[in-house]
């Protein structure tokens, strides 16, 4: 698997639904390939209010984007706060 190429997908599915990419100071998404794996990770970086709420809502909204599209959407076995997403088989 292109962990790059699923990783774009990801971003766009993301962006689509109206998710914000994580910048300094904004709380948003991070998408990441893990060429090794063969899955890519998304995870939510907080913003300047670090609220643990917040972020569990967040990727509680982009597991459901994500599932919708049709990914396989697991949560990371070794890292809380992290998902792991792969195409369908």
């Amino acid at each position: 698997m292109d962990t790059s190429l699923v990783a774009a997908r990801v971003r766009d599915a993301l962006r689509s639904a109206g998710c914000l990419e994580w910048e300094p100071g904004r709380r948003g998404f991070q998408v990441e390939g893990d060429p090794q794996g063969g899955w890519v990770v998304v995870t939510c970086i907080p913003g300047v209010r670090r609220g643990s709420l917040g972020r569990t809502r967040e990727l509680q909204k982009y597991r459901e984007i994500l599932v919708d599209e049709g990914f396989t959407v697991r949560d990371s076995p070794h890292v809380t706060d992290v998902l792991r997403i792969t195409l369908p088989e």
